[in-house]
């Protein structure tokens, strides 16, 4: 089943245009988070689609009103879901004409494989603006999927930069695996880091398992997975996630751009 949900942010930097318009799409571990590479998704996954919306008329008071609508076509440019989300109030405390927005697509896990087109629209009642993207959804597999990086346990405060002294929680959940004989998961999960020249900044990578130990219902389907990393020093460095179903042999992982900077 597809879900979607739509939301407004607050306002930023002034844009002076003047025309209403969506720029800036990207795709996004998380809300405001870091940049997706890929457009291939799995299947459970969920993605995140973040954009900004210019030309705001504000009110005396710094309010803008909008609504916004997804809907997503298949290769055959049929329509899947759609959804047209109700107006929503923000307040622009920074003024400017300027708002932050995104909508995010709940892939679900009984999707048809293919290629997929999000048709994003903006009405602000006086104008009308939209704009697309493309993925890929590919077959039921062995993968990592909703993956996010916060500054808490919760993954309520999702980050794209971080400082020193925080910590980065790099999290997500592992579906398509399968059961060994006592109908237990039996997962390796591997996290290695790396500096700006692509050395190990540890000669051995963070390890841990999810097995019978792990005591996973036998109705589960997606495993969540976090691995706290302690951020003590600047720079730009590279975390390696990498999930390996001992029971077939499997494999999948990714990498994600961990840029640390100095407290002031």
């Amino acid at each position: 089943m597809w879900t979607a949900a739509a939301a407004l942010l607050l306002s930023l930097a002034p844009h002076q245009d003047g025309k209403l318009a969506i720029s800036n799409l990207r795709a996004t571990y998380g809300v405001s988070g870091i940049v997706r590479e890929t457009s291939k998704v799995s299947p459970g996954d969920v993605l995140y689609l973040c954009f900004d919306i210019t030309g705001v008329k504000l009110t005396e008071e710094g309010n803008a009103t909008y609504s916004l609508t997804t809907e997503i076509k298949n290769g055959a440019g049929e329509t899947q879901f759609k959804h047209a989300g109700k107006p929503v109030t923000v307040k622009a405390l920074l003024g400017g004409d300027r708002i932050t927005a995104y909508t995010t697509v709940d892939v679900g896990s009984k999707q048809k494989a293919g290629e997929y087109t999000v048709f994003i629209s903006v009405n602000d009642k006086s104008a009308t603006a939209s704009t697309k993207a493309s993925f890929n959804l590919g077959e039921p597999e062995f993968a990592l999927v909703h993956v996010l990086t916060a500054l808490d346990a919760e993954r309520k405060g999702i980050a794209a930069t971080f400082t020193v002294g925080q910590t980065a929680h790099l999290s997500g959940q592992i579906v398509g695996f399968k059961r060994n004989d006592v109908g237990a998961p039996d997962i390796k999960v591997e996290l290695a880091i790396l500096d700006d020249r692509g050395n190990p900044t540890n000669k051995t990578p963070i390890t841990g398992s999810i097995d019978s130990k792990s005591q996973v219902p036998s109705g589960a389907v997606a495993l969540p997975v976090q691995v706290p990393v302690g951020l003590n020093r600047p720079g730009k460095f590279t975390a390696v996630i990498k999930v390996t179903d001992r029971v077939t042999g499997k494999t999948s992982g990714l990498k994600l751009p961990l840029i640390v900077s100095e407290g002031k």
